[in-house]
């Protein structure tokens, strides 16, 4: 007799809900014979909903597919019934307000059950929360087009095998490589922990985003990001822009090759207006150091922080805090290299 699998979906999202996983909830699909006495899926539509099912039957579960981004983390007081409260292994407790804290709680204390991202690769938030999810627990990227009809055996095969993602899903080579790039871009640290840098940038406040140039403000593009990394970590960071620059180039370059492994559309990214310069050129003296080259307009700012999920990744603090897990588990802490 073939033993039934469960699965449990998490996904705030009423449209995806509607249009990609009601086909399939319940024994797949029933009309589809060859699918429905093996796999079930069921749903989690709140953090809060998911741990529950989690530490009551998650070790009678096949696997966790979670949307990363949940709409929990959001200030306003309606989402606040959706978060969980996570205990970890110290017994200290935590908010769980996301898709990525749901994975974290599951790698965590289910570590036998196979975790998934649900994506859109065409989706602007879609590559952090991929390559970090990946990095961070192993959780394998799955496609939100895969629950349609016709792409349904890929799906079921691709959840089937968790052991052997190289012969059985086909966005395993793109995103175990922006992990390998994200990993890069995470262990950065210039006095603070690029993770720092990058929140302090897509969370700059909106009136200081003017992209004429030498025009951000009071203070400067580095002066607004020195007060807001004061904000965030509580640290006066110096600014010599001799050398943060080449931090800016470098980090600039990774983001740059993580998103282009993906199909998100040129329009979105603007590439023409990405500042031209390179690290190996600053170092070298070929060109001028300085942080100029970001005034009119930088990724991090421009690109991130025009989009709500991928500020959400950065402020979250599950997401903060399964970096810092990850990094004390690998033993592998953020290096300044200058």
């Amino acid at each position: 007799m073939t033993t039934l699998k469960t699965y449990l979906i998490v996904d705030d999202d009423s449209t995806r809900i509607r249009q990609h996983y009601a086909p399939v909830l319940g024994q797949v699909a029933l009309q589809e014979t060859r699918y429905r006495d093996r796999i079930k899926f069921i749903t989690a539509i709140t953090p809060r909903t998911a741990i529950e099912i989690l530490e009551h039957n998650g070790h009678r579960l096949s696997g966790v597919l979670a949307d990363c981004d949940l709409s929990a983390h959001r200030d306003a007081a309606e989402h606040s019934d959706k978060r969980a409260i996570g205990t970890d292994p110290t017994g200290t407790h935590y908010t769980v307000s996301t898709g990525i804290g749901v994975l974290d709680w599951t790698h965590r204390n289910l570590a036998k059950v196979p975790t998934w991202t649900i994506i859109d690769t065409t989706a602007l938030h879609s590559p952090l929360y991929a390559s970090a999810a990946l990095l961070w627990f192993g959780s394998q990227p799955l496609d939100i087009t895969w629950f349609d009809v016709k792409n349904r055996a890929g799906l079921i095969d691709t959840i089937e095998h968790p052991l052997n993602p190289k012969d059985h899903n086909t966005l395993w080579p793109t995103v175990r490589h922006t992990s390998g790039l994200f990993e890069e871009l995470m262990d950065a640290k210039h006095y603070v922990d690029s993770f720092d840098w990058l929140h302090a940038m897509a969370t700059l406040p909106r009136r200081n985003r003017s992209r004429i140039p030498g025009r951000r403000g009071d203070g400067g593009f580095g002066g607004q990001v020195q007060d807001r990394l004061r904000d965030l970590t509580g640290e006066s960071v110096p600014i010599n822009t001799q050398r943060l620059c080449y931090h800016f180039a470098a980090w600039q370059s990774l983001l740059k090759q993580i998103y282009q492994g993906f199909d998100v559309r040129d329009g979105a990214m603007r590439w023409s207006e990405w500042p031209d310069v390179e690290e190996e050129h600053l170092r070298a003296g070929t060109i001028p150091r300085n942080i100029t080259y970001w005034d009119a307009f930088n990724p991090f700012t421009d690109i991130l922080g025009e989009v709500e999920e991928c500020q959400r990744f950065f402020k979250a603090p599950d997401t903060r805090l399964a970096l810092h897990r990850y990094r004390a588990c690998t033993g592998h802490p953020a290096k300044d290299d200058g």
